[in-house]
């Protein structure tokens, strides 16, 4: 059948199996899959795929392309309520769905391993859709296949309820009822099932046994249901678990070579078994650390489950000491487990006795340089740096759970001293390379212990030049490495004499900076020695400066090179570490740096034809941030400030031309900073790139944009003003921004904002865009709005700040907005002013609609908007709600600052001491460690429960309370300020004379000769707590009217008054009888 030409499908059997025949040849592919698309659409298409596959008859190829395409087919059409699917035509007839659900099953059980993989996969798509409203007959099928003494029936059902544990395995405990109703019926009798096999020891047992393991570890990895399981099935369940470790492995797996000894069943089958307990022990086994709810599993785990545990972890590690294969994960999770144990008293007794065993045979060759370590260094050293520093390695890696093991120990009773003796024998006796190297490797994995230990702190300085000096400059290599990295980890350690031109400090400084400078030096090395500066720079502080001063050229230079070579993402920050501490010397070499630095940026985004493109987002990040830093590090001496613009500028075009989407945040950094004090004409360029990017990306960029095109305008509006083209390339982005509705309120909110910036930092010279601007942000404000409260104020605002600079020109437009209306055009504005008036957040929208108020009662009568002269009173009150409001945010951002502060004093302080258990306070054999940070989240826990969600509202807030005047409790909206806030214009400077206080003072004052009637309208009908506001309100704007008098005294040269002085009681607050003079 030539499939090319065969236009028309339709459900032919043969057509079929010859496409998906087809599917696996590369001549016939494109063909065969357009074929199969079409018939696709057909009803029948699916269960016809399920006869292909389970067609014996058919060769090999076609039925796993059957399996293939069913298995794709269910994944992208099966759900119809997922988005995607709306956009498709396809849509699988429900007679197709009923006999799929009604065979697939059995399709699984009776298939070899590669169909029955991709069949589980779309099983899996099923129930993720159907389960268990549409399909709660799956469990029915489940049960009957567990009931049979059938193996291929148990293996189906186990995978099955594995597919269906892995849907709710992420999903909270409220979620998973559909789950738990299931397992309900089911985990007892797999539980029955997995004794019946126990001790079968056949791959194909085991195979299930493993599939057991996996259902119960998703059961139980982020909640355990105390309904679903007793404290008597969960004892059963851990014994079985145990049993399994303490199982031995076939005599026939030790033919294997270790990899594959790693990948059979019987290992991975301990590996399960004891990550689930590891999983047991720290969520629900460590009583007075896990939640009440699972305080009786943790009693009954560590009572009854936790010591002979650790002895069968204890004998299976014993194997390992004695020659004998353990896989590495396995490893792993029993270190894991006796990590956790050492901290409980009565399990740490039954491991003590073997800890000096354990450090010499087990742990100390775990931290050895081995063969694999030499073999990937050897065959490529940039591998060998990435895989170090890789943290994803470290997940199952024997290594890290062994340093973990010790670190835990270390904490106890005269074990740190028994470590240490054994170490620091090796370290004076062995001339063996690796030995030495585990020993040093112990040392770092030991050393916040020591250096903050009451006895050893004050050693430690003769530990390292006892033992790791000499090694730095030791022959082989890996030592040299390590012996830097020791010295990174003790980094912090206390040094006597730092000044003196031969203390130990100044010598390994020294010492590590000609590893690092060293021109045949070896990359790990060198990247060790880097690392080992900047930790060398955090411990020390001043002392370093002085050690490193001399070198520092050399230093700078050579990281750089590094960062080229190995892209370890830490060498950024040493590079940045260098920047921060050593300012006035980096200055001269900026230029240089930044040319290195962009080079490598060059390098690493470009891409030769032909190579594959390597990931190297991180690392490129890193370098943008340095660069950034350069910037900062230059800003104050232009002269080099426009030679690295220079050099600068041409990354960031490369990114917004090339539209490099991931650095667009780094870039509009750089800009920002390019043009923090003035614009080049260049950075012009830069502007009109960055337009045609943003016309090319869309308003989904706009947010990242808006702090460059503020900074613009902020800095360079003179610039912006002299070219239309550049002006009218800013208007476009914001229009565009504020007109895409599937943008969202977020990004209308900063387009809003930046539309009463450039109103505001413009002004007079953009009257004539003005209408244009009030029009974009009236039909928008009569738009729907969703989730940000913020918008319809912001827009308000911009309709403020032209009546701000232009009064008539605003009347107008609203005139002509509002279709010429025979009442005041300023209606409209006001009404939405005052009915919006709660919804004005943080302190410049708050003084804008305070500017507007104010300024309305200043007008004639006959232009005063109806709103105001109709309802003064109702001003009034408004108004003191505006002023109280402010006040807050004013109060509150100034207490953010300082208790920023005070967090940054009372860390410093807690580096020192915080009152619980010190590092030098050994813990006790009897003692248990207490996780300090799990207890307060436990505590925090238990809070939230007996206050449900009064510490939600405490934090947040309940609302506006306008009668609340007490400064405690306030709404939470005011103790930050608005996403927008940060984007300030004139108005916001401090020598703008946009003061809102003085501004209503004298107005409120002046209203009292030039319209008294209207002054006692607003006054009348206040009650005393009212009045006493106003009042109070008068007394702060005369404060502040006081305070500016003197700030511009004092900036004349004169004295600053007393802004505390008395405020006259010369206001008559209307003609009522029982209101008082102020």
């Amino acid at each position: 059948m030539d499939i090319a030409q065969n236009a028309a499908v339709s459900m032919d059997k043969s057509g079929i199996v010859e496409a998906l025949r087809a599917t696996t040849s590369s001549a016939d592919q494109a063909a065969a899959a357009a074929y199969l698309e079409k018939a696709a659409e057909l009803v029948g298409y699916a269960p016809m795929l399920i006869h292909f596959l389970m067609d014996e008859q058919l060769d090999p190829a076609a039925r796993q392309a059957s399996v293939l395409y069913l298995k794709n087919f269910l994944n992208r059409y099966w759900d119809e309520t997922e988005d995607e699917c709306e956009q498709v035509k396809i849509r699988i007839a429900e007679q197709d769905k009923q006999v799929v659900r009604e065979h697939i099953i059995d399709c699984i059980v009776g298939s070899p391993e590669a169909i029955r993989v991709q069949l589980c996969t779309g099983v899996q798509s099923i129930m993720r859709a159907d389960f268990p409203d549409k399909w709660p007959q799956v469990i029915d099928k489940i049960q009957a296949l567990l009931e049979t003494t059938d193996a291929p029936s148990w293996l189906g059902a186990l995978l099955v309820t594995h597919r269906l544990t892995k849907l709710y395995e992420y999903r909270r405990q409220k979620e998973k009822a559909p789950l738990i109703a299931a397992m309900h019926r089911l985990l007892p009798m797999i539980f029955q099932r997995m004794i019946a096999i126990m001790d079968n020891m056949t791959q194909e047992a085991c195979l299930l046994q493993k599939l057991v393991l996996k259902i119960f570890y998703c059961l139980v990895q982020y909640s355990l249901n105390t309904e679903l399981m007793s404290l008597e099935s969960f004892s059963h369940w851990v014994e079985v678990f145990r049993r399994i470790i303490e199982r031995p492995i076939p005599e026939e797996v030790d033919q294997l070579d270790d990899a594959e000894k790693t990948e059979t069943v019987w290992w991975k089958r301990k590996k399960w078994a004891l990550k689930i307990l590891n999983k047991i022990f720290d969520k629900y086994g460590s009583p007075g650390q896990v939640e009440p709810m699972y305080a009786q599993f943790a009693e009954t785990y560590l009572e009854h489950h936790a010591i002979p545990t650790v002895h069968t972890v204890l004998t299976l590690l014993h194997e390992k000491t004695t020659g004998k294969f353990v896989s590495e994960q396995v490893i792993y999770h029993a270190l894991t487990y006796l990590a956790a144990a050492v901290s409980h008293a009565k399990t740490w007794k039954e491991i003590k006795p073997y800890i000096t065993e354990m450090t010499a045979h087990l742990i100390f060759p775990l931290m050895r340089h081995d063969d694999d370590d030499e073999e990937l260094w050897e065959d490529n050293p940039e591998e060998f740096i990435r895989f170090k520093y890789d943290i994803f390695e470290d997940l199952h890696n024997p290594e890290s759970a062994a340093a973990n093991f010790l670190q835990n120990a270390a904490k106890r009773k005269d074990i740190l001293p028994t470590i240490l003796q054994y170490i620091i024998n090796v370290l004076s006796t062995s001339t063996d390379a690796r030995d030495i190297d585990g020993a040093l490797h112990i040392v770092g994995e030991l050393a916040q212990a020591l250096v903050k230990h009451r006895t050893y702190k004050k050693d430690v300085e003769k530990l390292l030049e006892a033992h790791v000096l000499p090694r730095i400059e030791h022959e082989a290599r890996f030592v040299r490495a390590r012996a830097c990295w020791c010295v990174k980890a003790c980094a912090d350690a206390s040094f006597t004499n730092p000044h003196n031109k031969t203390s130990i400090l100044k010598r390994l400084t020294a010492a590590i900076v000609r590893r690092l400078v060293e021109p045949n030096e070896e990359l790990p090395v060198k990247v060790e020695a880097a690392l080992a500066i900047q930790y060398i720079m955090i411990g020390q502080e001043e002392k370093a400066r002085e050690c490193l001063l001399p070198y520092i050229r050399e230093v700078v230079m050579e990281v750089l090179r590094l960062v080229s070579k190995t892209e370890v993402e830490e060498l950024t920050g040493v590079m940045d570490k260098l920047i921060e501490d050593y300012m006035e010397d980096v200055i001269p070499i900026a230029h240089e740096v930044a040319i290195e630095l962009v080079n490598i940026f060059n390098r690493l985004t470009t891409v030769e034809e032909g190579e594959a493109m390597e990931d190297h987002t991180i690392t490129v990040m890193g370098i943008l941030n340095t660069l950034d830093n350069i910037l900062s590090l230059v800003e104050d001496h232009p002269q080099i400030m426009a030679h690295v613009e220079e050099t600068i500028r041409g990354v960031i075009e490369r990114i917004l031309v090339c539209h490099s989407c991931d650095y667009y945040e780094e870039a509009v950094s750089l800009i920002q900073s390019l043009i923090a004090t003035q614009v080049s004409p260049p950075m012009w360029g830069i502007f009109e790139k960055l337009g045609q990017c943003y016309m090319e990306d869309g308003s989904a960029f706009f947010c990242d944009v808006v702090p460059v095109l503020h900074q613009y305008l902020a800095v360079g509006y003179q610039g912006l003003l002299e070219n239309p083209q550049r002006l009218q390339l800013m208007l476009e982005m914001i229009r565009m921004a504020l007109h895409d509705m599937d943008a969202g309120d977020e990004v209308h909110l900063y387009a809003a904002k930046m539309l009463e910036c450039l109103i505001i930092q413009c002004h007079p010279h953009v009257d004539e865009i003005v209408p244009t601007i009030l029009q974009w942000a009236f039909e928008r404000f009569h738009k729907e709005c969703g989730s940000v409260s913020g918008l319809r104020p912001m827009l308000i605002v911009v309709f403020i700040s032209s009546f701000y600079c232009n009064k008539e020109l605003t009347a107008q437009v609203l005139f002509n907005l509002l279709g010429q209306p025979a009442g005041n055009p300023l209606d409209w504005l006001y009404n939405q002013i005052l009915t919006l008036y709660k919804d004005f957040e943080g302190v410049h929208d708050r003084k804008l609609a305070l500017f507007a108020l104010t300024a309305a009662l200043q007008l004639p009568a006959e232009l005063r908007p109806t709103p105001i002269a109709q309802n003064p009173n109702e001003v009034t009150k408004k108004i003191m709600h505006l002023f109280d409001s402010l006040q807050k945010a004013i109060k509150a951002i100034a207490d953010m600052n300082v208790d920023s502060d005070e967090d940054d004093s009372e860390t410093e302080s807690d580096a020192s001491g915080d009152g619980r258990r010190h590092i030098d306070q050994d813990l006790g054999d009897s003692e248990d460690e207490i996780d300090e940070g799990t207890l307060e989240y436990l505590e925090q826990l238990a809070k939230s429960g007996r206050n449900g969600d009064k510490s939600f509202k405490t934090y947040y807030g309940e609302g506006d309370d306008e009668d609340s005047s007490d400064d405690d409790d306030f709404d939470g909206r005011f103790i930050e300020e608005t996403e927008v806030e940060a984007y300030t214009n004139k108005l916001d400077e401090d020598d703008s004379g946009f003061n809102v206080f003085v501004s209503f003072k004298t107005v409120f004052e002046g209203l009292q000769t030039a319209d008294p009637n209207l002054f006692a309208q607003m006054t009348t009908g206040l009650d005393e707590s009212e009045m006493n506001d106003l009042k109070k309100l008068i007394t702060v704007c005369a404060q502040n009217e006081q305070a500016e008098q003197s700030r511009q005294v004092a900036q004349a040269g004169g004295y600053a008054f007393n802004s505390d002085a008395g405020v006259p009681s010369n206001f008559n607050f209307g003609d009522v009888s029982k209101v008082h003079a102020c």
